[in-house]
């Protein structure tokens, strides 16, 4: 017997039933009945789970506590090194050292893993890359096809034009815009800046980085010339400014931030050597901080080199509800749009006969779908019967804010019938062999479903913000290796970009939203087809209560067109 199950079976029917909260005792109920909320029942449900996330809650801490022998008390007290403890009472040491948040740094937290006999999580560490590497070519090339092979011509030919060019590429999630990127970076880094200086390559997190440095190391392997420096400046990278001179530079927008505040030194050599800024998920550019940035490194100095702009999105807009962002953002790339042009590409498909007789297809998105490279969505509307009544739910959306209240969305999430409609959804889906992304309403939420089908059998992994580098990397390899039944991967704010797994197959939304730009982030994850290595149908999720006025995936991609015309 383990420890910690040792210690579950000391607990009484009412611990048990706190250590899993009032939300996973009444789904339970629902699902299988009040006699199933028993003490032996309830330890092997506890069991299957990650007891980690229930040690994180004080009240859980202090009745594993009072479990612990005089000795691993004792042991306890040694490890927190506050001396005063030792003449406290019994309850009094419980009490203050459940106070205290496990944290496997510190000795008190690595004492808590070793009496209940847990595994220490690695930390988070760097992957062994240096800050600055220097990278070669290799064979064949690395082929575009017709509407990214456009699109790479628009954006080199409009960074040739002018000494101070900007622009922004608009595509689809899911249609290969990182891939183009790179190669219009390549052809502009080669052969027009020459390989003097550097291109930068902002993102805001770690996954979109990581992804667009391996698609770069793809690219360059096939059409790059010679060898050429990769600088990391993300996270807990650093560089010198002595050390940078040419190549390509990987920077995560609060890490130049931070550098533009804390290192002018550093900040102003990347400003003086840089040729090219491109701004992965581009709509986030007019942000207040980042802006101010963006604009710096556009400001060219006497004696300076001349410097490009370019974003990235699929969403060309920054608010529904302030149109004053919209044109901040439009305004910020120039107003030059570059688009996939379906008239070109009818002409080029489709013969002089076609042209004349056959409908032209002038919708982006259902072009895409048509031609193997989107997934196309069927739709499926998850209903349950009673929690928030529809007079409330239509007062609250027609409510002039531009996000739905922490509150709110939280409330959705601890609703039992909404929950039970969810896990016996994502029970039938894993049934029939489904790998399904959820976006759960919040982490509490997120771990909540988890947990439940891990009482089920239902195997899953769960990637939050608070998810180490390690956690997030093992839960997503596990999900996309589909050797083994690990089929549901659930998430809160973090896989909405920078996240390919080219097996999904439902995308299942759980929370409500106002926003456009998310709503359309959390089913592209979804939208990869089959010619992209994806699937040529996926389903999508939604619950009956979350915003029903995003009618298709079309509406989503060419929402703010108007603001460009």
């Amino acid at each position: 017997m383990s420890k910690i199950e040792e210690i579950l079976k000391k607990c009484t029917l009412k611990q048990l039933r706190i250590i899993l909260g009032n939300s996973f005792i009444e789904i339970i109920e629902s699902l299988d009945g009040k006699d199933a909320v028993n003490k032996e029942n309830l330890v092997r449900i506890i069991l299957k789970s990650d007891i980690r996330d229930y040690l994180r809650d004080k009240y859980c801490r202090t009745i594993f506590l009072t479990k612990f022998t005089d000795e691993e008390l004792e042991r306890m007290i040694i490890a927190s090194k506050d001396k005063q403890l030792k003449s406290d009472s019994k309850n009094k040491i419980i009490e203050s050292i459940a106070q205290r948040p496990i944290v496997t740094r510190e000795a008190l937290g690595r004492e808590w893993y070793k009496i209940l006999q847990l595994k220490i999580p690695l930390e988070n560490e760097l992957e062994k890359f240096d800050s600055k590497i220097n990278y070669s070519t290799d064979s064949n090339f690395y082929e575009l096809l017709d509407y990214q092979f456009m699109i790479k011509q628009k954006a080199v030919n409009l960074l040739k034009r002018d000494d101070m060019p900007k622009g922004l590429i608009h595509m689809p999630t899911g249609t290969g815009k990182t891939k183009t990127a790179m190669h219009i970076l390549i052809q502009h880094y080669l052969y027009t800046v020459k390989e003097e200086g550097i291109v930068i390559w902002m993102a805001h997190t770690e996954e979109l980085i990581e992804q667009a440095i391996n698609t770069f190391q793809t690219t360059w392997k096939h059409i790059g010339k010679g060898n050429t420096n990769i600088y990391r400046l993300f996270k807990d990278y650093s560089l010198e400014a002595d050390e940078i001179n040419s190549g390509i530079m990987f920077c995560g927008f609060q890490k130049l931030i931070s550098i533009s505040k804390s290192n002018l030194r550093l900040f102003e050599k990347i400003c003086e050597r840089c040729r090219l800024l491109i701004v992965d998920e581009a709509h986030k550019s007019v942000a207040a901080e980042t802006n101010v940035v963006i604009n710096k490194i556009m400001t060219q100095k006497r004696g300076m080199l001349t410097r490009g702009l370019l974003g990235l999105t699929a969403t060309p807009g920054r608010s529904m509800f302030d149109d004053s962002e919209n044109k901040a953002l439009v305004n910020m790339y120039d107003r030059n749009i570059i688009n996939i042009d379906l008239d070109i590409l009818n002409q080029i498909n489709k013969s002089l006969y076609q042209s004349h007789t056959e409908t032209v297809q002038t919708d982006v998105v259902k072009y895409l779908q048509n031609e193997g490279i989107l997934a196309k969505l069927i739709r499926v509307d998850l209903e349950y019967e009673g929690g928030i009544s529809t007079d409330i739910l239509n007062e609250i959306r027609g409510r002039n804010t531009s996000e739905y209240t922490t509150k709110f969305i939280n409330k959705m999430g601890s609703v039992v019938n909404r929950n039970v409609a969810i896990i016996e959804k994502l029970c039938e889906l894993n049934e029939q062999g489904y790998p399904t992304i959820v976006f759960a309403c919040s982490i509490e939420h997120g771990k909540l479903i988890s947990n439940i089908l891990n009482s089920r059998g239902i195997k899953n992994r769960y990637v939050f913000g608070d998810s180490s580098s390690i956690e997030r990397k093992e839960a997503i390899s596990e999900f996309k290796n589909r050797n083994n039944d690990m089929n549901i991967l659930i998430n809160y704010e973090v896989l909405t970009t920078g996240f390919d797994a080219t097996n999904i197959k439902c995308v299942f939304i759980t929370r409500p939203t106002k926003s456009i730009i998310l709503y359309s982030q959390m089913l592209g994850r979804g939208l990869r087809g089959k010619l992209m290595g994806g699937n040529e149908n996926c389903l999508l999720i939604d619950i009956k209560d979350n915003l029903e006025e995003y009618s298709s995936e079309s509406m989503a991609f060419k929402y703010f067109n108007n603001y460009w015309s």
